[in-house]
This record gives structure tokens, C-alpha cells and sequence, in this order.
């Protein structure tokens, strides 16, 4: 799903947060709209499963102001796994 998201456009970049390895993964997806924001939450394989606490939308920003995240309306969406 990430990958044909981004190559579409849709999905700008996507990780899981590395710097608390005691707690239970978090990632994150920059998204182009807020409303691909919650379609990706909503569908992805680990929310589905039931294995996500909880996902959280916001509006996000480009700083640099280049790239596919510079109309107002892009969002980022963290998810929260259970514990490992």
C-alpha cells in the first residue's frame, strides 16, 4: 500500500520514530491531504489487525517549500503500535 501511495504522489514519506527502543513503535506518513491521511490510517494492514492503540491526523507544513507538501491541506498521521 506505502509504496503505490508513493509512487502515485499521495504519500510524500513514511518511517517509524528509532530513539525509544523500550517503547511500542510509533510511525509516521506525510500525506498530501488530510483526507489521504485518514484513508491511509484507516487501511493500513496494522490498524485492520487491531495492532495500532491509537493514530492521531494532523495538518502539516513544508518548511522548505518545495516539494508535494506545499498547498495548505497536507497532513501528517502518526500511528501508535501496541507493545512489541
Amino acid at each position: 500500500m506505502s509504496r503505490l501511495l508513493h509512487s502515485d504522489g499521495v504519500l510524500v514519506m513514511v518511517g517509524a520514530f528509532l530513539d525509544h527502543p523500550g517503547e511500542p513503535v510509533a510511525t509516521m506518513g506525510i500525506l498530501t491531504s488530510r483526507e489521504a491521511a485518514e484513508d491511509y490510517a484507516r487501511n493500513d494492514p496494522f490498524v485492520r489487525a487491531g495492532e495500532v492503540a491509537s493514530w492521531t491526523i494532523r495538518e502539516w507544513a513544508n518548511i522548505f517549500g518545495s516539494g508535494d507538501v506545499q498547498e495548505p491541506g497536507a497532513a501528517a498521521v502518526r500511528l501508535l503500535d501496541l507493545a512489541q
